[in-house]
């Protein structure tokens, strides 16, 4: 059995021992001293110790720790679905074979590159097909040895508004199994950076006279922008300046032209 006692101060409730003969008891939680007599100090309610009011006023358990492992088991599991990957686009742009070899004749070819290899074509004919895994060795700049059937040869690759050495290495790459595919945006020049060969166009334009020195300004203008080991602020500053150059020329010859 036990017995709860009530503080008459602070009304704080707890729990002790009927067997307990203290006269006096002072209370856990303001310290006053009271005599264990009902009327002047507190109210005594005796209880079983296995009654429901002693199991109420037990310290409640923790809570069981949160597995995580089992929490993910009992998540409902969303399902994934890989995304398909986006199909092959066909790369065509020119190659040039530097050395006649028993696969292939010396010539310019109109090359195709798809998920297969890469064919050449010459007069709407298939002349050769290199199929992925060939071997293939960089050469430098845009050119590259082909090794196939127990023969070589070696071409360059010319490609439009592109970046022609990193555009070759990753044909290379492809060509040798180590790239799955080779995406014409990766090696694009900007359209952005072409402006610099337009605009001394326009002062020729403009003033007849300036074809002098515009003209090889723009030619200037495009050689800097193909030259991929630069940093692209060096080609830009470059390039604004040469062009800012035949403006003020124009100019000038506005000026001694209005005189």
């Amino acid at each position: 059995m036990s017995v709860e006692r009530i503080c008459a101060q602070c009304r704080n409730t707890w729990t002790v021992p009927q067997a307990t003969t203290e006269s006096h008891w002072l209370c856990p939680a303001c310290s006053a001293e009271s005599p264990q007599s009902i009327g002047e100090a507190e109210a005594i309610i005796v209880h079983p110790d296995d009654g429901p009011r002693h199991a109420l006023m037990q310290r409640p358990t923790a809570p069981p720790e949160w597995d995580e492992d089992e929490a993910d088991d009992a998540r409902p599991r969303r399902r994934h679905f890989r995304e398909p990957p986006a199909p092959f686009r066909k790369l065509h742009f020119n190659v040039r074979v530097l050395a006649d070899s028993p696969l292939i004749e010396r010539g310019r070819y109109l090359a195709t590159l798809d998920e297969y290899g890469l064919l050449l074509r010459r007069g709407g004919e298939t002349r050769l097909d290199i199929p992925v895994g060939a071997r293939a060795v960089y050469q430098g700049k845009n050119r590259c040895r082909i090794v196939l059937k127990g023969w070589d040869f070696e071409l360059s690759v010319h490609r439009p508004q592109t970046y022609q050495v990193r555009f070759t290495q990753a044909l290379v790459d492809f060509i040798n199994g180590d790239l799955a595919r080779v995406d014409a945006a990766d090696y694009q020049i900007p359209y952005s950076l072409f402006c610099f060969v337009i605009l001394p166009c326009v002062a020729i334009y403009l003033v007849p006279f300036a074809v002098v020195f515009g003209a090889p300004v723009a030619i200037a203008n495009y050689f800097i922008i193909l030259q991929e080991d630069w940093r692209p602020a060096t080609r830009i500053s470059l390039a604004a300046v040469l062009t800012g150059l035949v403006f003020a020329f124009c100019v000038a010859l506005f000026v001694l032209l209005g005189r």
